[in-house]
């Protein structure tokens, strides 16, 4: 089978994962530039093209696959001046880390979801500080391997969520976290409703207020590109970990702490 496209429009990320970033060996993509068509009038087209905006003018013209729209939500200026050093963090903080679980290994040619932990706190003035953020795809034993370490990282002072799936399958995982992966850990499970984009409003608002910051470090380029790509983009679990710990450090007073659990 041999297929035709331009960058842009629904189906874009499918398209570009698939058959341009794709590491199978048997898709061949094959790129052509207005150069390559005798039969356009070259400068006309380009004319037609200068009416267009400057995103979908590098699509058509330059068969961009990278460049694209961002999103109405986040944007990147909003953490312009919001990127400071750990050290810099103000004391007095509570913190939660959260995860957005995916327990899907990558294999050629897929492009599933990844597995998420975001650690945010909060200070006492009501500013909120992303400062970890753990990304990653593999086998249930590897992810569990890695969010235990994580919360080895993080300390006993740091409480763990993990959004709970509907149905006996999700209580049963947070269960086995619970008692096998994180039994010396103030941890529980989350069983989140409504839509990803009502959940992520609160934190879109956070973040266009300026009242997020980021602690720097090597997760925040792919966050940030992430963000400003929500909800358009091909993946959410950044946005959806750091939308579950805002929610649990804003409604920390409202619910119960959970501390370590011992089982006899």
């Amino acid at each position: 089978m041999r297929s035709a496209s331009n960058p842009g429009g629904e189906g874009h990320e499918w398209v570009k994962q698939r058959f341009i970033t794709s590491d199978r060996k048997d898709r061949i993509f094959i790129p052509a530039r207005l150069a390559d068509n005798p039969y356009l009038d070259q400068h006309e087209y380009r004319e037609s093209l200068n009416e267009l905006d400057p995103v979908t003018r590098k699509q058509l013209l330059n068969g961009d696959w990278t460049a694209r729209h961002a999103g109405s939500w986040f944007r990147r200026e909003y953490f312009d001046e919001r990127i400071l050093d750990a050290h810099d963090l103000p004391a007095g903080r509570a913190s939660v880390r959260y995860w957005d679980l995916a327990a899907t290994e990558k294999k050629p040619g897929t492009d599933p979801d990844y597995t998420v932990g975001t650690l945010m706190s909060v200070d006492p003035y009501g500013r909120y500080y992303i400062e970890d953020v753990v990304r990653l795809r593999g086998t249930p034993a590897s992810v569990e391997y890695r969010i235990k370490e994580t919360a080895g990282i993080d300390g006993v002072d740091v409480e763990v969520w993990m959004e709970e799936e509907p149905g006996a399958s999700g209580k049963h995982v947070i269960d086995h976290y619970r008692r096998q992966v994180l039994p010396g850990y103030a941890f529980r499970g989350d069983r989140v409703t409504g839509p990803k984009d009502v959940r992520a409003r609160p934190l879109a608002t956070q973040c266009e207020g300026r009242n997020v910051w980021l602690v720097r470090g090597p997760w925040i380029g792919d966050w940030i590109d992430e963000a400003e790509a929500w909800p358009h983009g091909a993946h959410k679990d950044q946005v959806d970990s750091a939308s579950g710990a805002l929610s649990k450090l804003v409604f920390a007073d409202e619910e119960p702490t959970v501390g370590p659990q011992i089982y006899v």
